[in-house]
C-alpha cells in the first residue's frame, strides 16, 4: 500500500473500530439472551413441553452467536491485513526520511518534506496502537 493511500487507511480503521463494537455489544446482548433462556429451561425443568420449546430459543440464540463468532474472526484477519498495511507504509516513510536525510547532509532544504514525514509518522503510530487496541479487545 503507498503512502498515498493513508488517508484510506484511516477510513478503514474506523471501519474496523466500528465492527469491534459492534460484535462486542452484540456479543454481550447474545450471552445475556443465552444466560436468560438457560435459567427459564430450569424453571420449566417440571414443564417438559414447554421447555422443548425454548430449547428451540436456545439454539437460535447459540446460532447467532456462531455467526457472531465468525464475524469476529474475519474482523480479526482483516485487523492482522491492517497492520501489515501500516507496517508497509511505515516502511516506506522511512525510505522517505532516509533520502530526506541524504539530501539534507548535502545543504539542501528539506523543512516542508521533513514535516509531512514526522506528520504521516505520528498517524502511522497512532494506527499501529488502534490495531493492537482492537486485537487485544477481540481476545477476550
Amino acid at each position: 500500500m503507498s503512502l498515498e493511500n493513508l488517508e484510506n487507511q484511516e477510513q478503514e480503521m474506523e471501519k474496523l473500530e466500528k465492527a469491534v463494537e459492534d460484535n462486542e455489544n452484540k456479543m454481550e446482548e447474545v450471552d445475556q439472551r443465552l444466560k436468560d433462556i438457560e435459567s427459564a429451561i430450569g424453571e420449566l425443568s417440571g414443564d417438559k413441553a414447554v421447555a422443548e420449546t425454548v430449547e428451540k430459543n436456545k439454539e437460535d440464540a447459540e446460532n447467532v452467536k456462531e455467526d457472531l463468532e465468525s464475524k469476529r474472526e474475519e474482523i480479526k484477519q482483516n485487523l492482522e491485513n491492517a497492520s501489515q498495511e501500516i507496517q508497509e507504509m511505515k516502511e516506506e516513510n522511512n525510505e522517505s526520511s532516509d533520502v530526506l536525510k541524504k539530501l539534507e547532509g548535502l545543504g539542501e532544504d528539506v523543512s516542508e518534506g521533513r514535516e509531512i514525514v514526522t506528520e504521516r509518522s505520528e498517524k502511522l503510530s497512532q494506527m499501529e496502537q488502534k490495531v493492537k487496541d482492537l486485537q487485544s479487545r477481540l481476545k477476550g
